[in-house]
């Protein structure tokens, strides 16, 4: 989902009660950054033959629509340390970050795995691994998602809108 169109897919009622938050409001214009926390479990549906899980999918599929956005990073990850027939939790992505030139082909063969791991190979200092391996936790809660987003202070007037009417 587009950063510039998630504002548009928050049912109206929870848009007014956000946009009557003077703190929210007084934040979202001088720029400070904002985290959303959410779980549960998404789906994918195969198309093609890769590995990867549904958390390095989701991440994968975000980082390709969001990589031209403002300063954001998404994480996505199982509680219990695996996703799908992997060894790794999930992944991090972020739109600071250079995606191969056929990040589309893994995205299409569900082969996120393969990705992430090309995208951790070809960092430079290796110092930061966007495919999270953490090992098995022992406990499957559900997966999480965080987003963190840095927006610049001119975006606030994208929440500027007419109220819902009932």
């Amino acid at each position: 989902m587009k950063l510039d169109k998630a504002w548009d897919d928050v049912p109206a009622a929870w848009r007014d009660a956000v946009c009557r938050d003077e703190a929210f409001l007084e934040g979202v214009a001088s720029g400070t950054p904002l985290c959303f926390i959410a779980g549960g479990e998404t789906t994918v549906t195969l198309q093609g033959t890769g590995k990867g899980g549904r958390n390095q999918e989701m991440a994968l599929a975000w980082a390709l629509e969001n990589c031209d956005e403002a300063f954001a990073s998404f994480l996505c990850a199982g509680t219990d340390g695996q996703d799908g027939p992997t060894d790794a939790a999930g992944a991090v992505a972020s739109t600071q970050m250079a995606l191969p030139v056929d990040s589309q082909m893994y995205l299409d063969n569900n082969n996120s795995y393969s990705f992430w791991e090309k995208v951790d190979e070809s960092s430079n200092d290796g110092s930061f691994r966007r495919l999270l391996k953490i090992g098995l936790t022992g406990t499957n809660v559900m997966d999480i998602q965080v987003l963190l987003v840095k927006l610049a202070k001119y975006c606030c007037i994208a929440m500027l809108w007419e109220p819902a009417t009932s």
